[in-house]
């Protein structure tokens, strides 16, 4: 009996020791060494575009001294850094792992060219587009005083035009009321007799001759619709090239928009009836 169960221990005892060969890792099997994946996973991380984590991780590859020296290739190029603070941490990193790596001068010549590289690039870049600016504010400011000088221009056209219009209706007021006099005082005199038929419209009706026959009619611009009627005289007078008064027309027939006139007689023998002469029920205030 004691020799069965000496034997069913050394069985179960074999059994046990077979399962753990089994389940034991092999050397292939065997995790890496942790602070091997660290100074990975900071090289990774130099190149992180927030220069804040790249000066972090230098300055953390720099704690751990001589065991990061894998991380010496990624340091040297970090001196290349644009950021002078991580510059500074990866020169410093590099001191405390590999000071021969650290001291270089080529490695810091180039640090420093490079540096001085991308700030003549930025200021180059900085200074075109003060340029550019430069010449679009001069383009804008030479447009505007053209605007200005030409608004200027069109101002004392416009002046001109309001004072020589000003100037020729004064003369035309003077002329009537210089010929309002001398015909008073031939009515006075008994040379002439005051002029029959003048009968105005009521209301201060102006037009233009729109057409003139070879017969003395005349073809005026407004009508029935201006409160003009057969019968009405108008006042017909010329502003250009100077002031002249021509005399007065009587309506003979009269349309809604148009109406036929004729010269009366006894109107001053001036210049011919034309196209665009000016026509009113009085050409002095009422």
């Amino acid at each position: 009996m004691m020799i069965r169960l000496a034997t069913s221990a050394v069985l179960l005892l074999a059994s046990l020791g077979g399962f753990l060969l089994m389940t034991a890792p092999t050397r292939s099997e065997t995790r890496k060494d942790p602070v091997e994946d660290r100074i990975a996973a900071y090289v990774q991380a130099l190149k992180n575009k927030d220069p804040l984590v790249r000066k972090q991780v230098a300055r953390a590859l720099a704690e751990l001294g001589p065991k990061a020296k894998a991380a010496v290739p990624a340091l040297r190029a970090a001196l290349l850094d644009q950021d002078a603070g991580v510059q500074v941490a990866a020169a410093s990193a590099l001191e405390k792992i590999d000071p021969a790596a650290s001291n270089r001068p080529k490695v810091v010549e180039e640090a420093r060219l490079a540096r001085m590289a991308a700030e003549a690039a930025r200021l180059r870049d900085e200074l075109t587009r003060y340029r550019q600016i430069l010449g679009d504010s001069q383009a804008t400011i030479q447009n505007l005083q053209k605007k200005s000088a030409d608004l200027q221009a069109r101002a004392v056209a416009a002046q001109n035009a309001e004072q020589a219009a000003r100037a020729r209706a004064q003369a035309l007021r003077n002329q009537v009321e210089a010929l309002s006099r001398k015909l008073a005082k031939l009515e006075a005199s008994g040379k002439i007799r005051a002029k029959e038929g003048e009968n105005p419209p009521p209301d201060s009706v102006k037009g233009v001759v729109t057409k003139v026959s070879q017969d003395g009619l005349v073809e005026i611009s407004v009508g029935t619709d201006a409160g003009v009627k057969v019968g009405h005289t108008l006042e017909v007078y010329r502003m250009k090239p100077k002031p002249e008064y021509l005399g007065t027309l009587q309506v003979i027939n009269a349309g809604k928009t148009r109406s036929i006139a004729r010269l009366q007689k006894g109107s001053p023998k001036r210049s011919a009836l034309q196209k665009g002469d000016e026509v009113a029920g009085s050409i002095m205030p009422r």
